[in-house]
C-alpha cells in the first residue's frame, strides 16, 4: 500500500490536464464559429444591398440605359460629398434620381447602414459587360469589401466579393 503514495493526484493532475485541453479546443472552436457566422452576416449584407441597387435601377431603366449608374468607387470615399438633391424631398429626373440611389445604397439611411456603414472597405463597382450596347444588354454589379481574418494583426484582412450579372 506505501508504494501507491500520490498516485491518485497524479491522476487527477492527468484528468485535469485532458480536461483543460478538452476546453481549449472547444474555445477555439468557438472563435471559429463566430468569424464564420459574422462572415455569413457580411455577405448577407452584401447581398441585400446589391440586390436593393438591382431593384433601384430596375425601377428606373432610363437612367440605367443612359448610364448614370456608372460608378466605380469606395464607400467612404463616395459619402464624403454630401448629396446634392435629394429624391426624398425634391422632384428629380431620371439622372438625379440614379444619384439619389447610389447614395441610399453606398451611404445608407444612417449610421451604420448602406455600403460604408455595413461591409469594412467597401467598394461598388456598377458597369455594363457590353460596352458597345449601354447596358441595354445588362449590367454587372461588383461589390467587394474586406473581413479581418481574426490574427492579432488590424492590418491581416480577407477580401471578399459579390459579383452578380443580370438583364434589367
Amino acid at each position: 500500500m506505501k508504494k501507491q503514495r500520490g498516485l491518485n493526484l497524479l491522476e487527477v493532475l492527468v484528468a485535469a490536464f485532458l480536461i483543460s485541453l478538452g476546453l481549449l479546443g472547444m474555445a477555439g472552436l468557438q472563435v471559429k464559429s463566430f468569424r464564420a457566422t459574422h462572415n455569413s452576416y457580411q455577405m448577407q449584407q452584401a447581398t441585400q444591398l446589391a440586390h436593393e441597387l438591382l431593384e433601384r435601377m430596375r425601377s428606373n431603366r432610363t437612367a440605367v440605359l443612359a448610364g448614370s449608374y456608372k460608378v466605380n468607387a469606395v464607400a467612404a470615399t463616395y459619402c464624403a460629398d454630401p448629396l446634392a438633391v435629394s429624391c426624398q424631398t425634391n422632384t428629380c429626373n431620371s439622372t438625379q434620381m440614379a444619384l439619389d440611389d447610389m447614395h441610399r445604397v453606398m451611404c445608407g439611411y444612417g449610421a451604420g447602414t448602406g455600403i460604408n456603414g455595413a461591409l469594412l472597405n467597401g467598394q461598388l463597382i456598377v458597369d455594363c459587360p457590353d460596352p458597345s450596347a449601354e447596358c441595354a444588354k445588362g449590367v454587372r454589379l461588383s461589390l467587394q469589401w474586406n473581413e479581418r481574418n481574426g490574427s492579432k494583426n488590424e492590418a491581416d484582412v480577407e477580401p471578399f466579393n459579390l459579383v452578380l450579372n443580370t438583364v434589367l
